[in-house]
């Protein structure tokens, strides 16, 4: 079996709310987004460190369509998740909707990532892949703690969470054999 058919036959064990660590050896990252994506559209969110805002929507746009594209919620519970995402992100009210109004380009890197944040959690996916250096920014943040306790997280590289083929169906059977 090839590495992503490893940790897509083990991902049924995982349980949202806990994190896990993909194996070392994983190299195909995209290739396992693709693949979960392709599986169950929608179910998945990728926080890397490269900029995924599309500079020629608005936040608003790039903040609710991928929810909306995959029909995860009617538009008023979409619009309730921004608000609660942009509440988490302790962003004040006053500044929400020229915020919302406005194009990525214009926006620090700061407030790109904390939008790539609120777009995971405005699209409640099931898993999220996580690069190391993107959780040791968010790990504090009330958002991200949030969107962490709803979702599988996998951790891409690290040493955090447990190593993910430990909860695999196949090893829970290889161990049972060797009993």
């Amino acid at each position: 079996m090839s590495q992503v058919e490893d940790v897509l036959t083990a991902l049924p064990a995982c349980v949202a709310g806990e994190v896990y660590r993909l194996p070392p050896e994983i190299t195909l990252v995209d290739q396992l987004f693709v693949e979960l994506s392709g599986e169950q559209p929608g179910c998945v969110a990728l926080l890397a460190l490269a900029d995924s805002l599309l500079s020629n929507l608005r936040v608003w746009e790039n903040l609710i369509l991928p929810a909306c594209y995959h029909r995860h919620a009617h538009t008023a519970q979409l619009e309730s998740r921004v608000v609660d995402a942009l509440q988490l992100l302790n962003i004040e009210e006053s500044v929400r909707k020229p915020l919302l109004d406005s194009l990525p380009s214009g926006l620090d890197i700061q407030r790109k990532r904390e939008l790539v944040l609120a777009r995971a959690f405005i699209q409640a996916p099931h898993y999220v892949l996580v690069e190391p250096l993107w959780l040791d920014w968010a790990s504090d943040l009330p958002l991200w703690q949030a969107l962490a306790a709803q979702s599988v997280v996998l951790i891409v590289g690290g040493n955090e969470g447990r190593p993910l083929l430990d909860v695999s169906p196949l090893r829970d059977q290889e161990m049972q054999d060797q009993t």
